[in-house]
């Protein structure tokens, strides 16, 4: 996910990241070291909510297939994946 991340920045693109098993805040050793030399920027794109990712969202991407992270989202639309 993180290199699609950068590739979406690299593409000019404003991207932002909900992933609430992640508190950047309690990241401790090699997980805090690699945040801090190959993305230091990742805090100014994190979000808290899902509502405020989805009011900025044009594009949604899930890296995960696991059902309790597509659970808060709304039903408005179907959900499709890919298995690329």
């Amino acid at each position: 996910m993180v290199a699609l991340v950068e590739a979406l920045i690299g593409k000019g693109c404003d991207v932002r990241i909900l992933d609430p098993s992640v508190s950047l805040a309690q990241l401790v050793g090699a997980n805090r070291r690699y945040i801090e030399e190959e993305i230091p920027h990742i805090a100014s794109l994190m979000c808290e909510d899902i509502q405020r990712l989805l009011d900025h969202a044009e594009v949604l991407v899930i890296g995960t297939a696991a059902e309790r992270r597509r659970s808060p989202l709304p039903r408005s639309a179907p959900i499709t994946s890919s298995s690329t």
